[in-house]
């Protein structure tokens, strides 16, 4: 079945658009605390970066499941149309920081207002069916990775304009004052040109589902997890649901969340490691980093991208169909977890090589996991609500994550 690219398009442009605005701090942020000067000692710096960092994903852990139950009663395009709108405004406020609190602050503002990354999902599940959900949802992964490479690119050549595009911005009084302002100036650009494109193409696909009760013919299949078989009907459009049968319930209550701790799990994985990275960069060889300017670092994160639409449009699906789902989130958490073992030497082929494969591990686990979790909801009207509580759970490892790696890598630099 052809994907409806209409609406598919737009929720891209919804899901590209927030990590871009997400990551565009990294190359930055380190720089950015160390000028709030709320510590004259650099080893300490980390420790704070990753306050700012987990701040959001603290925000957003305590309001996903809420996000997700409203798209279940007023429906999923209001609340991706203010998470949007959220996006534009904190990024804005960001890049007026001048104190640790404010960023913090604006921070939790911005995770408090963001249930977009579960309601997208939401919508793809609605408007795909089992011909084509593997290439919808491998499409989400791929913006969001997408979005993370633009995003450091754009906050390594746009940050401090004043020196480093000095042609232009040389006399600029507003951005020697905010030196950080412009690469959030630009991303607020962006989100607001998809709050657009939604508010004016973006249909409601709440109501457009049948009634389970009218799923179609039932076959018995293996789950995803465990070895019992299940009942698994084709909603509209050939979307998987569970018949609601006694015997089921608790099965299906197990299924969904085994799914979720896995997402749980690659989600701390994910975060530790993507957060160590600009700190790792940014900090002096004596020390243990490797000293890379913003640029520097903004162009290691960029130049992965080459190899993510190829991954995730024509690798990713093909894989899936021969695998499942399960095995592509299992290799694909085996090959993140092995970007996390130690080297003793660093060069910029083993650097670009392990960043591309951040990014291959990252779709098939991702890619996978949200899938996963989709197929495994037995009442489908509570999809919302289920991938809220999912966004949850992975706000809580992505608000773990950063303090935990800031605090290791603070911990590394002063006991050697």
């Amino acid at each position: 079945t052809p994907l409806p690219w209409r609406q598919v398009t737009v929720l891209l442009l919804f899901r590209i658009s927030e990590p871009i605005s997400f990551t565009v701090l990294f190359p930055f942020v380190y720089f950015m605390v160390r000028d709030f000067h709320v510590s004259d000692d650099p080893k300490e710096i980390g420790f704070y970066v990753g306050i700012v960092a987990s701040v959001f994903s603290i925000a957003q852990l305590t309001t996903g499941m809420l996000w997700g139950f409203l798209s279940d009663r007023i429906g999923r395009r209001p609340i991706l149309l203010m998470g949007v709108m959220g996006t534009v405004v904190c990024s804005v406020l960001f890049g007026l920081s001048k104190s640790l609190l404010w960023a913090v602050l604006v921070r939790i503002l911005w995770g408090t207002l963001n249930g977009n990354a579960s309601t997208s999902k939401t919508i793809m599940a609605e408007i795909t069916d089992e011909t084509n959900q593997a290439k919808g949802f491998s499409l989400l992964p791929m913006c969001w990775n997408l979005g993370s490479i633009m995003g450091p690119m754009i906050g390594g050549l746009l940050s401090n304009p004043v020196e480093n595009i000095p042609s232009i911005f040389g006399d600029s009084v507003l951005f020697a004052e905010y030196p950080y302002l412009l690469p959030c100036l630009f991303c607020a650009v962006l989100s607001m040109g998809s709050w657009l494109m939604g508010f004016f193409f973006l249909e409601e696909t709440l109501h457009k589902k049948l009634p389970q009760t009218r799923s179609g013919s039932l076959v018995s299949v293996p789950t995803y997890v465990g070895q019992f078989p299940q009942k698994v009907g084709l909603g509209l459009g050939g979307s998987p649901t569970l018949s609601l049968s006694s015997s089921s319930m608790s099965a299906a209550s197990a299924l969904v969340l085994a799914c979720i701790a896995g997402y749980f799990g690659m989600s701390l994985l994910a975060t530790i490691l993507d957060d160590i990275y600009p700190i790792w960069s940014a900090t002096e060889p004596e020390l243990g980093g490797v000293g890379l300017s913003t640029q520097a670092i903004g162009f290691t994160l960029s130049i992965s991208g080459l190899s993510v639409l190829f991954i995730q449009i024509v690798i990713y699906p093909k894989v899936q169909r021969v695998w499942g789902s399960l095995l592509c989130f299992r290799y694909g958490t085996l090959l993140y977890a092995g970007l996390a073992l130690p080297i003793r030497t660093v060069t910029w082929i083993a650097l670009i090589a392990a960043l591309i494969a951040r990014v291959c591990g990252s779709t098939f686990g991702f890619t996978s996991v949200n899938m996963l979790i989709n197929n495994s909801v037995p009442n489908r009207e509570a999809l919302g609500t289920v991938n809220g509580f999912a966004q949850s759970v992975g706000s809580l490892a992505r608000a773990i994550g950063p303090m935990l790696a800031g605090a290791a890598w603070s911990w590394s630099l002063v006991n050697g």
